[in-house]
């Protein structure tokens, strides 16, 4: 089986919301057999678990190392000259943006105005937007088409200069297909957009494909303090762990399979 299969179906059972929810309900189940104790261990450590993401900062904890690995790039630290810059997929939700026949923006939607935003400060660089669809049922659906359909409409002059990838399906296929159209050449300077948990494991990704990027990293979730802005929202806090394993778990998945 591929390994985009494999990841999406290994991330399936090892999401930290499905695991609570199979936790729960084989809880329940267990508690009308002879096993009820073990069902009541079951529901009691989830509850248990789901309390402590209510309680603690554990979603700031583990993920604020990755969205500090790099630091934030102004328009005083910006390098004066770039020769391009590269947005990862991942600001467009596709089907709906399909279904609704009007772009509908994703919670990385950042990386679509730091793309606009670095396009005016380096008019002469060259833009590239890759991502197709990282769904397993709904491969028709292209991201990079949608963006290129809007930019065309609503900012022209940008999509003509912007190279779109509509085949990738994951970060490495990010960086592989995207080389294969740019042939950047070792001497260039490339800006690499994405978003600020995801950028550590897409720079070793184009570093290990031999394109040197600079992190431009958006999209960031947490503050200086793993305390500030922790609420006692479960929905919130559960959303920002499951970000987080999923990088750890990406990153051990692409270290085991040579992609980093």
């Amino acid at each position: 089986m591929h390994f985009f299969h494999l990841s999406k179906i290994g991330w399936f059972f090892l999401d930290p919301g499905n695991i609570l929810i199979g936790l729960i309900l084989l809880g329940f189940v267990l508690l009308f057999t002879r096993f009820a104790v073990i069902g009541q261990s079951c529901i009691g450590g989830a509850l248990l678990v789901l309390l402590t993401v209510i309680m603690l900062p554990i979603d700031n904890l583990l993920l604020s190392p990755f969205e500090n690995r790099y630091p934030v790039l102004t328009q005083q630290t910006l390098p004066k000259h770039i020769d391009g810059i590269i947005v990862l997929g991942g600001a467009v939700n596709p089907p709906r943006s399909i279904t609704y026949q009007q772009i509908q923006l994703a919670g990385s939607a950042e990386r679509i105005t730091a793309m606009l935003e670095l396009a005016e400060i380096y008019p002469k660089a060259r833009l590239v937007y890759t991502g197709g669809s990282g769904s397993l049922h709904a491969q028709k659906n292209k991201e990079a088409d949608i963006v290129s359909e809007w930019l065309h409409k609503f900012y022209p002059v940008i999509a003509q200069r912007t190279i779109f990838e509509n085949q990738s399906r994951n970060t490495f296929e990010n960086a592989a297909l995207s080389k294969q159209l740019v042939k950047p050449t070792p001497n260039e300077t490339w800006l690499l957009v994405t978003s600020a948990s995801h950028m550590p494991r897409a720079k070793a990704v184009f570093d290990k494909q031999g394109w040197s990027v600079i992190p431009y990293p958006v999209d960031f979730e947490t503050y200086g303090n793993i305390w500030e802005g922790h609420d006692f929202d479960v929905i919130d806090n559960l959303y920002l762990l499951r970000k987080a394993i999923k990088e750890y778990v990406g990153t051990l998945a692409y270290r085991l399979t040579g992609k980093i």
